[in-house]
């Protein structure tokens, strides 16, 4: 995903930095991907752990493989927002 893809937008970032600068003005510019970096890893624990808990659910008849699925993609749909959702 190109950086310019990422749903954590400049603005969104600029909005976050500029609160935090207002209380610690060494705040480095590295920030910024320190912060797509941060909710990626986040995303992946998430997605991972859902992911898990759903194949549970399934092997315990709790919901269907179909479910599972249609679970699992509207997730990744909510969680990685485009320009169309």
């Amino acid at each position: 995903m190109l950086m310019t893809d990422h749903p954590l937008t400049e603005e969104i970032i600029e909005k976050i930095s500029a609160n935090i600068r207002h209380y610690d003005y060494s705040v480095p510019i590295i920030f910024k991907c320190d912060m797509r970096a941060a909710a990626d890893w986040q995303l992946e624990k998430c997605d991972d752990e859902l992911g898990n808990i759903l194949h549970c659910l399934a092997l315990a008849g709790k919901i269907t493989e179909e479910e599972r699925i249609q679970i699992y993609v509207l997730f990744k749909e909510a969680m990685r927002p485009t320009q169309e959702n």
